[in-house]
Formats: structure tokens, C-alpha cells, sequence
């Protein structure tokens, strides 16, 4: 499966930003770190790519967008990169995205106060909802933004994760 690549890096894009990064980094001694950034528009071979950019590279994190193209990362095509984010230990960095276009976010700076606030936020409480967290309890996520409305809507989606159906 090939998503449609809009905001979404493929393998080949994926490969020339972790040349760039790595090749940034370097000249810094090992004070300066890295992150690779998935294929997201090709998540079957995203996870092999992650296990070759920090085995050629060092990386010990992934930078990625609050989604794939508009694809929701909660998706089971996501799931293998999640694992082996876990399984090598990297923290993820995930920036939101702008994702539809809603002209009146266009004014007195909306997009940034209150769409990608809206945009860390609604893929992080769809992964606890599809229980990504729970089956992968060790994975290390970092949100931009200081987590958009995370930290004040964290009750409320505890109080709906846990009713009943």
C-alpha cells in the first residue's frame, strides 16, 4: 500500500532528509543529534528503513507529523514502525500537521494557536483509543507544542476510555 505522498515523506525523500540531517550533525562532534523521519507514504517499509537509518546513521529518535498524508498513525499499517521505535528505544517527536484547510484558520494566527493545538492533540487521544499505548507501553512520545490540549483533556478522555460501550 502507497499513500498519496502530500506531507508524507516515501522511502526515497526519507532517505535523502536522513543524508541531510546526518550530514548536519557530523560537524558538530556527537554534540549534535539527529532524527530520522519514516516513510509514512510507504508504511510497509517504514520500519526497515528506521532499523538503516540508525544503524548507518546513529539516530536516536524519529520526527514525525500528526499524520501520513491524513492517514491516522493509530492505523494497523503504523504499527510495525511503532515497534521497532520500541524496540530500539527511540523517542518520537511528532510535530502536527496541518491537515484540511479551513480558511477562517487563515486570521489572527488561528492555525498556530488553535489548529495544530487541535492537530497534536487528536492523533494522540485516537492512538490511546485504538490502545497503541497499551501494546506498546515503552514507546517514548514527544509532542510539540506542549502537547496541544492534551494536558487539560486528559481527564475527559480517561473518563471516555474507560465507560462502557
Amino acid at each position: 500500500m502507497v499513500l498519496h505522498a502530500t506531507w508524507s515523506a516515501d522511502v526515497e525523500f526519507a532517505r535523502r532528509l536522513d543524508r541531510q540531517t546526518a550530514d548536519a550533525v557530523t560537524p558538530g562532534a556527537g554534540l549534535l543529534r539527529g532524527l530520522t523521519s519514516p516513510a509514512f507514504s510507504e508504511p510497509a517499509r517504514a520500519a526497515e528503513e528506521l532499523h538503516l537509518a540508525v544503524g548507518e546513521y546513529g539516530f536516536k529518535g524519529v520526527t514525525i507529523a500528526s499524520s501520513a498524508a491524513g492517514t491516522p498513525l493509530d492505523q494497523p499499517e503504523f504499527d510495525e514502525m511503532f515497534a521497532v521505535c520500541e524496540e530500539l528505544g527511540l523517542f518520537i517527536f511528532m510535530h502536527p500537521t496541518t491537515a484540511g484547510d479551513r480558511a477562517e484558520l487563515g486570521d489572527y494566527t488561528l492555525l498556530q494557536l488553535v489548529g495544530w493545538p487541535f492537530e497534536a492533540t487528536l492523533p494522540v487521544a485516537r492512538m490511546i483509543y485504538t490502545g497503541l499505548f497499551e501494546r506498546r507501553p515503552d514507546l517514548k512520545l514527544l509532542l510539540a507544542h506542549g502537547g496541544g490540549t492534551l494536558p487539560w483533556r486528559a481527564g475527559q478522555l480517561n473518563l471516555g476510555y474507560l465507560a462502557p460501550d
